[in-house]
C-alpha cells in the first residue's frame, strides 16, 4: 500500500517521504508529503524558479479573443420548462 502512495507523488517529493526517518503508517507518509510540498511551495513562491511548474498555480482565464460568443451575447440556456 506505502508503495502505491509513493508511486503517485512526484518523484522529489517520494524522495523526500522516503529520508529518515522513514515513515510507517499511511498517516506518516502523508504528513510527510504534506510537509515536503508546503516547503516546495514556498521556495518556489520566495526564489521564483520554474516557470513551467503549473501543478500550484492556478489557471489563468481565457482571453476574450476565445470566447465564441461575441461580448454582450449569451448562449441561451433551456430547460424542461423553456425548451423550444
Amino acid at each position: 500500500m506505502n508503495q502505491q502512495f509513493l508511486a503517485g507523488l512526484p518523484r522529489d517529493v517520494a524522495e523526500d517521504v522516503m529520508r529518515y526517518p522513514t515513515p510507517i503508517t499511511y498517516q506518516e507518509y502523508s504528513e510527510k508529503a504534506l510537509a515536503s510540498v508546503r516547503s516546495k511551495v514556498l521556495l518556489r513562491n520566495v526564489f521564483g524558479g520554474n516557470k513551467n511548474f503549473r501543478a500550484f498555480v492556478p489557471q489563468q482565464q481565457q482571453p476574450q479573443w476565445n470566447n465564441p460568443c461575441p461580448q454582450g451575447q449569451s448562449i441561451p440556456q433551456y430547460n424542461s420548462s423553456n425548451a423550444p
